[in-house]
């Protein structure tokens, strides 16, 4: 890609320069003007912040309409302004047009990393959709996304939003030879009329901040994340649903990753990318049971990095299930548990059993098992119930066997019963390998008085077991 200045700004520091590189027919897209106009007001305001904006069709006209206003108030006052060129590839270099034809589409880089973006233009259709209909768990464009760059040679992190694009990645990126290693955190959020409110952030940095330095990765820091999420959701705040009775809610996922190319096999520079999508509910309803397969092995972790967010070991946990056909033979989730028949836990999720008063999670340790934000919070709903807690001791398949309810808690999954554990692929840890059976009968008692905590907390409703687990964001 080419940059190119035609003008230079007229006063105080120098603006980034916006290069605009046209090429290619455009796919019919829903354009959304304002949000054009709002992108490239920002690069105004915010210079530091890009070094351009990215646009196709009607927006790249909309946003040229729209620098040129701003560009002639800034004039007027006498401010700086970015400095643009109007590239063309059949023209040589530097050749001007005036206006852009109809499919022509404008690239710009970021101050990050350097390299260009491709955006993918949301549809705000979407947002209507929020309060009639369960949306897809799946990811669609929004408005902003955030990337961190931490440069060991200046010691510190640099934030910044873009809009939400795709980025070029080079081969020789070391995420795809020996240096990579990616930790990742989710966190799902909702819009009340004073704000952005998700449920428990500190916890969730914390874990975050601790999974990097067990990984000798750069100190991804509480503050910087919680200042990554707050400048993301003011961003997309239009995109987060308010409770509803649809299940629709935002997720927001933080990945943290080395930065660098080249054959090498450590880079002490790391990226982590803020992204967000509004969502729809869980793939089982609150009111119904889910199914586990217990798989062949153990959970697939790299060693002293069981209680860690460590990718890979979540992407082989899902692999695993996918080619032992569970989707297919009726299972929502894989469980994994120990050759002694201790339960570690599953693809996505904490799993807990109730026996009588009490509840018994599995303790967090470095071979298998992740300390849960979700599993606290239903812990702390449960001690508020009366109930005995066990989070010290492991918790066996044969002690889950004997349970009066199998419990599931993760934040995509929130709270769900499990009606059954297939065991058959285990059958040293079981006698016989005779499955766990709950499907019979309602939602045992107990778990529906946690459901309905846990969903009363996320939508701030006066129920709530406490008010200080929904913390606003933006």
């Amino acid at each position: 890609m080419q940059r190119s200045a035609d003008d230079s700004p007229s006063s105080g520091a120098a603006a980034p320069q916006l290069s605009f590189i046209m090429h290619g027919p455009e796919q019919a897209r829903v354009v959304d003007l304002e949000a054009v106009r709002r992108q490239v007001q920002a690069l105004f305001e915010r210079p530091d912040d890009f070094s351009g904006l990215v646009f196709e069709g009607d927006a790249a006209n909309e946003a040229l309409s729209a620098y040129d206003e701003l560009a002639g108030r800034a004039h007027r006052l006498g401010s700086s302004t970015p400095t643009v060129s109007r590239l063309n590839e059949s023209l040589p270099h530097g050749g001007r047009v005036d206006e852009l034809a109809a499919g022509d589409r404008l690239h710009i880089f970021h101050t990050v990393t350097g390299e260009p973006v491709r955006p993918n233009t949301p549809d705000p259709s979407l947002i209507d959709r929020f309060d009639s209909e369960s949306l897809p768990f799946a990811s669609v464009a929004t408005d902003v996304m955030g990337v961190a760059l931490f440069d060991a040679t200046q010691d510190g992190w640099t934030v910044q939003m873009m809009p939400h694009g795709k980025m070029p990645t080079s081969p020789w990126d070391v995420n795809f030879h020996y240096g990579g290693d990616n930790l990742i955190t989710g966190m799902t959020y909702y819009r009340f009329d004073d704000g952005v409110y998700t449920l428990m952030p500190k916890e969730h940095f914390e874990r975050a901040a601790s999974d990097a330095k067990r990984l000798g990765s750069a100190d991804l820091g509480e503050e910087m994340l919680m200042e990554m999420a707050k400048r993301h959701l003011e961003g997309d705040r239009r995109w987060v649903p308010k409770p509803n009775e649809y299940g629709n809610r935002y997720y927001h996922r933080f990945t943290s990753m080395p930065q660098g190319e080249g054959p090498k096999l450590y880079t002490p520079n790391r990226l982590v990318y803020s992204l967000g999508s509004p969502v729809g509910p869980y793939k089982v309803a609150p009111d119904q049971k889910a199914s586990l397969l217990v798989m062949p092995g153990e959970r697939p972790v790299v060693a002293g990095l069981g209680s860690t967010k460590y990718g890979g070991a979540y992407a082989e946990a899902v692999r695993q299930f996918m080619k032992a056909e569970g989707p297919q033979n009726g299972f929502h989730e894989p469980l994994y548990v120990t050759d002694d028949g201790r339960v570690q836990e599953g693809a996505s999720m904490t799993i807990g059993a109730i026996k009588g008063n009490t509840i018994h999670f599995p303790e967090p340790n470095d071979a298998n098992t992740l300390p849960g934000i979700t599993a606290m919070a239903v812990m702390r709903f449960a001690e508020k119930r009366g109930m005995n807690v066990v989070y010290d001791q492991p918790l066996y398949l044969s002690k889950m066997a004997e349970a009066d309810a199998v419990i599931a808690t993760g934040t995509a999954m929130g709270v769900r019963q499990i009606g059954l554990v297939n065991t058959a692929e285990r059958k040293g840890t079981l006698s016989n390998g005779n499955p766990i059976d709950h499907r019979e009968g309602g939602i045992h008692p107990l778990v529906a008085a946690l459901q309905d905590d846990y969903e009363n907390t996320l939508r701030r409703d006066p129920r709530a077991p406490f008010k200080d687990m929904m913390v606003k964001i933006a």
